[in-house]
């Protein structure tokens, strides 16, 4: 490959690592875990009765009604964590992190109860926070690879590239054939420009999860990143969302100058999704790019 072709390559890879929908595929399981006493955290049994009027989430969701109702029951951490892991489901992140807390008062060897606020505090932009939170889980959860990938996402969010591959590898070892672990180290491997190991690592995620978006846009990205780009484009629309693959595709085109192509990509996905980030902006930046080099020709 050509350093000129080379350096395109990892402009493409920056470019799409920060615009892309459906990026780093950090895995995000349930609160509760799959694992034996895994659950999540309630809300107070003094909490306000549902308005007659208004339904509330509380009165609508009938798995957190269930889990409330268990709670006022029976006040564990077990039962915060179910509660905490309705919540989390819900998209009520405060409240979930609320039982959560609440979960590691009662049981303060509680490790899903940290595992679950580490990746809160990682959904809430503040993996810092989290960190305490995440190494907590995994003293107390040696051999769940959930609490070591939860780990490893915080630590990749801080920048620790080479601490978050070790958590990664860990939770492939408790796990093995795990499509989150596969699909994190993928995305490490892309992000440190390894097109090698990124495509070994990437090609076993799609194969642990063939349907699975995220983990065809990692392989996109390595194949991007060793220069094939027509391979590449490939990925990205088997990802299965078709005006995300156009976007994506567009930014493909549009770092490597073939503006034409670009353009058509992003017209497509204004198409398709008019709501995507800037598409309409891009879609005009390339068509102008496209007419300034067809003048020069």
């Amino acid at each position: 490959m050509t350093s000129a072709l080379r350096w395109r390559s990892r402009f493409v890879v920056c470019c799409l690592l920060a615009t892309f929908a459906a990026g780093c595929a950090v895995h995000r399981a349930p609160v509760a875990a799959a694992s034996p006493g895994v659950a999540a955290a309630p809300m107070a049994p003094s909490a306000p009765l549902p308005s007659a009027t208004v339904p509330t989430v509380e009165a609508s969701n009938a798995g957190l009604s269930e889990a409330l109702l268990r709670l006022a029951l029976v006040p564990t951490a077990e039962s915060h964590r179910r509660v905490a892991d309705a919540y989390y489901r819900a998209g009520i992140l405060d409240k979930a992190h609320e039982n959560l807390t609440q979960a590691a008062r009662l049981d303060p060897a509680d490790g899903w109860a940290y595992e679950g606020m580490a990746r809160i505090l990682r959904d809430w932009g503040a993996p810092g926070l989290g960190l305490g939170d995440a190494h907590r889980a995994t003293y107390y959860l040696p051999e769940a690879p959930e609490a070591h990938n939860t780990l490893g996402t915080l630590l990749f969010a801080l920048g620790d590239v080479n601490g978050a591959r070790l958590e990664f590898e860990q939770a492939l070892r408790l796990a093995p054939g795990a499509d989150y672990a596969l699909n994190n180290l993928c995305y490490v491997a892309v992000s440190q420009g390894l097109s090698h190991e990124a495509l070994a690592a990437c090609s076993r995620a799609v194969e642990a999860s063939p349907t699975g978006t995220g983990v065809r846009n990692n392989l996109a990205l390595a194949y991007a990143i060793g220069g094939r780009l027509d391979a590449a484009a490939r990925e990205f629309v088997a990802s299965g969302n078709e005006a995300g693959a156009q976007y994506n595709l567009g930014v493909l085109f549009l770092a490597v100058r073939r503006y034409e192509e670009a353009a058509t990509a992003f017209a497509a996905a204004a198409r398709l999704d008019p709501t995507l980030p800037f598409v309409a902006h891009r879609a005009r930046q390339a068509s102008v790019l496209a007419g300034g080099s067809n003048g020069r020709h």
